[in-house]
């Protein structure tokens, strides 16, 4: 299972559209992901340790997303991710809320 698929496997728990980098015609709420940064430790020539950092972003127009930022968080962990850093933003040009979250994921051999 490649990092992109896991991190659909976890969204696909919540009934929200949700897909890779954009949605087509999106509707009031939704979310995209992408992989931010990725870091690899070697050990004589042999990736030893690899950490997978990958950016959600919640878009919505309805200020009152807190209860949406829990699921997604409960989420991304049921497949092993961690949350290491995330924001709030506000996109005036389309008037959007914007919860940015990074989650890593780390040594998972099966994970491209």
């Amino acid at each position: 299972m490649t990092i992109r698929e896991k991190t659909k496997k976890a969204l696909n728990l919540l009934d929200i559209v949700s897909g890779y980098q954009e949605i087509i015609n999106p509707p009031e709420t939704y979310i995209t992901f992408f992989e931010y940064d990725y870091e690899y430790e070697y050990s004589e020539d042999e990736v030893n340790k690899a950490i997978y950092v990958m950016q959600v972003d919640l878009w919505t127009k309805n200020p009152k997303y807190k209860e949406l930022e829990k699921q997604i968080i409960e989420a991304m962990e049921s497949e092993d991710f961690y949350l290491d850093d995330e924001e709030d933003l506000y996109e005036k040009d389309t008037k959007m809320y914007h919860k940015a979250f990074r989650f890593k994921l780390e040594n998972l051999k099966e994970v491209e």
